[in-house]
This record gives C-alpha cells, structure tokens and sequence, in this order.
C-alpha cells in the first residue's frame, strides 16, 4: 500500500511509519516544518514531507499527488492531547482535522478503492458510566469524527485507550515519581486499560486493511493501581510506596500547577481537567458494549513499563 499518515514523527506516529514500513508499505511521513524527525529513520519506501497546515492544504495535497500519486491509505494521526487552553484542541482536532480531509477529498488524492483513518481516542466513548466525552479533548475528537463518517471514502475510526511506551511523556511523572519510591493514589479501586504504542500500530496496520466503522483499542485487560505498583517495583527493581491522597488535594494541587504554568506560558505533562478525567474507570471492554478490536496485542505493562523506562533515562529525563 502507499500510506500517507500526519504526525508522523511523534510518540504514536512513529510507530506507525515503522510499523507499515516494516511490513512493505510505501509511507510519506507528513510533518509540520518546525518537527523534530530524529526519531524517524529513513530506509526505503520512506519519504519525510514537511506540510504547513496554515497553507492552501487542496493545493499541497495536490502536489504530493503528483509526485507520489494516489493513496491507497491516508491515516490522520496528528493532534493536540494536552492543554491549557480549550480552544487549542478545537482549532487543532476538529476544525483543523475537518480541512484535512476535505482537501485530501478535493484533490482526490486516494484511490476509488482506498481508506481513510482516523486514530481518535477512546475518550470520544467517555468513561464507564458515562458514555459521552467528560473533556473539552473528548469533545474534540469526538467531533472530528464526524468528517471521517461523512467521507465519500471508506473510514475507520481507532479510539485507542492510554497509550504507553518509549516515545510517549504523559507516563513521565508517573514513572519518574516511582523512581523516587513514590507513587501518589486518590482511588484505589479505579479501573483503567492501556495498550502499547508498537501494539496499537500493528492493530491499526492490520484493521485498515479489512475494518471499517469505528473499533476502539485497549489490550483487553484490566489494571488497579496495585498492579501498576508492582509492576514499576519490578522494573526499577525497587520498593515503590504508595501515599494515598485526597481527591479534593489533588484537584487543588493540579489547579495550582494550571494557574502557574499559563504564567510561565508553558505546557503542562497533566491539567486539572485531564487529570479528572483519567481518573475514572476505563474498563468499558468488560462491558461488550462498544465494538473493539480483536488483533492480539503481544506486550505486557512490565514489558511496556520497560520500555517507557529506559527511554526516560537514556533521555536523561529520570
């Protein structure tokens, strides 16, 4: 297949190009000039293109369709996951994710035959209970979405659990906390998945060549706090304590955080609203409720807790 995939040099995008590269595919890796591609090697098959999204997009698409020619394959990845400002992650998910897919259907740069794929988030799903986005990020991509079911291609929708692994930073406070033997807790019957950045990869290479519609994406088990306590023992071969607080005291404190960084003009690893919202229960694949993926994923959380590990420290992060 030739494969055009957006954010391609960040945590998920990564995987994603190494991934279909792997397996034969021809991937155009679309960046934003300003990106860091270090983390992108380039064997064959592999182009890196930079696209500024503030330009005539019907026009660069165009370009590229003439140079590579139609796609068989066009996966929007790219998007903001964390932020202080509410706007950014409509401007980015949704109104931006709506240019993109209109331009790429205006110069009808994929084939009669091809897909387009969109890696959402299982928080479009909302937590157990719940079943509607409970953040202005849920609500975004959940939005975006709807311009992938209207597409005059075929579309398939990823909404992937948290995912873990070397290249990702939204675990870094937690593993860098347990590295100093602390390991903070306001509920300890709280249920979560996970899957794996290399696994969720492969899972999407595989779905995108026979699925369509919207299947959400978790490993298929279910974690307590517990476990991942034991699992970071194991990994930083060390006794991780957990010190229970306050759900009040952690809303204080990440309120706190929020009103420092907009300060400082910097982008936090966490929010207040992200922080409430990854506090609720993300076992919905339990329930049989929502359509999942059933590609087996092959790495395990200490495998994965490894992995994040190691990228941290060589990074000289912990």
């Amino acid at each position: 297949m030739r494969v055009a995939i957006t954010g391609s040099n960040g945590f998920l995008g990564t995987h994603l190009v190494k991934k279909f590269v792997h397996e034969g595919h021809e991937v155009i890796a679309l960046v934003r000039p300003s990106a860091d591609t270090g983390t992108l090697d380039s064997p064959d098959k592999f182009y890196i293109e930079s696209i500024d999204y503030e330009c005539d997009l019907i026009r660069c698409f165009s370009t590229l369709k003439e140079k590579y020619g139609k796609l068989d394959l066009f996966i929007h990845n790219a998007g903001v996951t964390v932020s202080l400002n509410p706007n950014e992650y409509f401007e980015t998910n949704t109104d931006l994710t709506e240019r993109i897919v209109k331009s790429v259907e205006a110069c009808n740069w994929i084939k009669d035959s091809g897909k387009v794929l969109y890696v959402s988030s299982l928080t479009a799903q909302g937590p157990v209970g719940i079943n509607k986005p409970v953040s202005k990020y849920g609500e975004s991509k959940l939005k975006a979405e709807v311009f992938f079911r209207k597409s005059k291609y075929a579309h398939l929708i990823m909404r992937p659990t948290a995912i873990y692994g070397a290249g990702d930073y939204a675990f870094l406070p937690l593993i860098k906390g347990a590295n100093s033997k602390v390991y903070p807790l306001t509920n300890p019957k709280q249920k979560m998945s996970m899957i794996h950045g290399e696994d969720l990869a492969n899972m999407i290479l595989i779905e995108s060549t026979k699925s369509t519609g919207t299947l959400h994406a978790t490993d298929g088990k279910t974690y307590l706090h517990s476990e991942f306590v034991s699992t970071l023992s194991k990994v930083l071969n060390k006794k991780v304590y957990t010190i229970p607080i306050p759900a009040f005291l952690s809303r204080l404190l990440l309120g706190l955080s929020d009103f420092w960084h907009r300060l400082i003009n910097k982008r936090p690893s966490i929010t207040k609203e992200k922080f409430l919202e990854i506090s609720m229960d993300w076992n919905q694949h339990e329930y049989n409720k929502i359509p999942y993926s059933q590609v087996p994923c092959k790495i395990n959380l200490e495998e994965g807790f490894k992995d994040a590990y190691d990228f941290y420290k060589a990074k000289k992060l912990i």
